[in-house]
């Protein structure tokens, strides 16, 4: 079975709800909004949500982390402002958060008064920054849905050493052959398939899409 990718260790800090900021600079509005998502389509979904909520905005500014390791996964978009001024320290701000799995949007409403590339570097990531620095974090722990196949004389030693495992059982399918779907902690998954193979060959674990 191929591993799903884990944030960090068999835990990771992320945001709880929306954190906001907002942040003035020579008559230039900034806001800052952030949240957790597992996704790119998340991130996406989040973005389009942020330019409805502030339709009338010169710029939405954004980058998002997913993931970590190889399979790590960060965009930025500076949306118009001059290159690396905005979605850059957007980014820079995550990465140095802590957190994972964060997407942030900045907003800037233009006041009239251009506020040059060092300017516009230090009003996005400060934003930014407060965005994170204001955000109720929650530890969250990496799980994956899997669904195991198996002969039904087996489904009492399966369920056993998955609740061993701190996994749960969410539903069964009873037949000849039984379909049980499980979720479990990602670091649990090789003690799962080393219990699975001790206790049958004619076991199949795939990973529940």
């Amino acid at each position: 079975m191929e591993h799903p990718d884990k944030t960090e260790g068999d835990q990771y800090t992320t945001i709880r709800g929306v954190s906001r900021a907002e942040l003035r600079v020579k008559k230039s509005r900034f806001f800052g909004l952030a949240t957790s998502v597992g996704t790119e389509k998340d991130a996406a979904d989040f973005i389009n949500n942020v330019k409805t909520e502030f339709p009338k905005a010169t710029h939405y500014c954004y980058a998002f982390v997913i993931g970590g390791g190889a399979k790590k996964l960060a965009r930025c978009n500076d949306a118009g402002e001059p290159v690396n001024s905005a979605g850059k320290p957007i980014l820079l701000a995550i990465e140095s958060s802590g957190l994972h799995n964060i997407v942030c949007v900045v907003v800037r409403y233009f006041g009239g008064i251009k506020l040059g590339i060092g300017g516009l570097i230090r009003a996005y990531g400060q934003t930014a920054r407060d965005c994170l620095d204001n955000a109720v974090t929650v530890v969250r722990i990496p799980s994956v849905r899997l669904e195991i196949d198996m002969p039904y004389a087996h489904i009492g030693a399966v369920v056993n050493l998955v609740t061993r495992l701190q996994g749960k059982i969410l539903s069964m399918e009873k037949d000849e052959k039984t379909k049980t779907v499980a979720i479990i902690k990602c670091s649990m998954i090789p003690s799962l398939e080393k219990g699975v193979k001790a206790i049958s060959g004619d076991i199949a674990i795939c990973i529940s899409r």
